[in-house]
């Protein structure tokens, strides 16, 4: 496949703002493109970005990020996932599959029509989890150039999470879908957050939900039948993306809130969620990742951000 060469369109930018905290925001790695969506693997950042497609960032240096590739893909990249050796890159004309053993130079395996625009990529197992504005897909992804569909329900959905056979769909509230047989799933409640669900993550009895512009909810599931809303905390801008980190003593939120930026937050108490530092982003937060000590900010316009956090471990 025929290389985009973008390193002269790109400009790494060192920034040195710091919060009162002690988190940091080490480097920032501005674009042509809109990043929308990023996830982290040891050495490398992968990133969908709307006019760049497929991009490769070298983060060794976490202050000084270089261009490793780009590649184009079937119309615009809008969410991204690794599995092993392989990133799946959600356009709005389905799955692109990427071999990356090589940063450097990845190459494209295989396209999936996925019917729709693709609005996230959740790995479970050998299992794709695949939103849509209609629908939520279960893949398998076994043989990145054989995949196949396994499952569809008719829900509309921004993103999902997986645990223990059962998916949760965000997409104004949350649904649950218990896939323990994949050839009779069986649909659970609905559980209503009274917003606009963006995303969602369970951890233990928990459910922690950024619910747009109504900012962070949890709600308590340790009785099945008597779900409810636990707590709240209200955010500046539109609570979009959630990353779950858990330190030895201590349980985080990393929020991505759009115009509100990057706000950390701490849930060891799920019934007392308290916001410990925020970042203001340039352009948006879109989404966030995390690896190793650093929070990776998708920022649209603005490319992508990278920052330090002092969290206790």
């Amino acid at each position: 496949m025929r290389k985009i060469l973008l390193a002269a369109s790109f400009i790494a930018i060192f920034l040195n703002g710091c919060d009162n905290t002690g988190g940091r925001i080490t480097a920032g790695y501005d674009s042509l493109g809109i990043a929308l969506d990023l996830k982290a693997s040891d050495d490398y950042l992968y990133i969908a970005d709307v006019e760049a497609g497929f991009v490769v960032l070298d983060i060794i240096y976490r202050n000084d990020p270089r261009m490793a590739a780009s590649e184009p893909t079937h119309g615009i990249a809008r969410t991204v996932a690794i599995k092993g050796n392989y990133a799946l890159v959600g356009t709005d004309g389905g799955i692109d599959i990427f071999d990356i053993r090589d940063p450097y130079h990845p190459y494209f395996v295989s396209f999936y029509d996925i019917g729709s625009p693709v609005n996230s990529i959740e790995i479970y197992g050998r299992y794709a989890v695949v939103s849509t504005s209609s629908t939520v897909s279960l893949l398998d992804i076994s043989d990145p150039q054989s995949i196949y569909l396994l499952a569809e329900f008719t829900y509309s959905s921004r993103a999902t999470h997986t645990l223990n056979d059962t998916i949760y769909i965000a997409n104004d509230d949350i649904k649950r879908v218990d896939i323990t047989s994949i050839d009779s799933p069986i649909i659970l409640e609905k559980i209503r957050t009274d917003g606009y669900a963006m995303d969602v993550y369970r951890w233990g009895d928990y459910l922690f939900v950024a619910d747009g512009y109504r900012g962070l909810k949890v709600f308590d599931m340790s009785v099945p039948d008597s779900i409810h809303l636990l707590s709240r905390l209200d955010t500046q801008g539109e609570a979009r993306d959630i990353e779950f980190v858990a330190t030895s003593s201590h349980r985080y939120i990393l929020l991505a809130d759009l115009d509100g930026g990057l706000r950390v937050i701490d849930v060891t108490d799920p019934s007392s969620p308290v916001e410990i530092e925020q970042f203001d982003i340039p352009g948006n937060a879109y989404a966030v990742d995390y690896e190793q000590g650093f929070a990776y900010v998708a920022a649209g316009s603005e490319g992508i951000r990278i920052v330090r956090l002092s969290l206790d471990y």
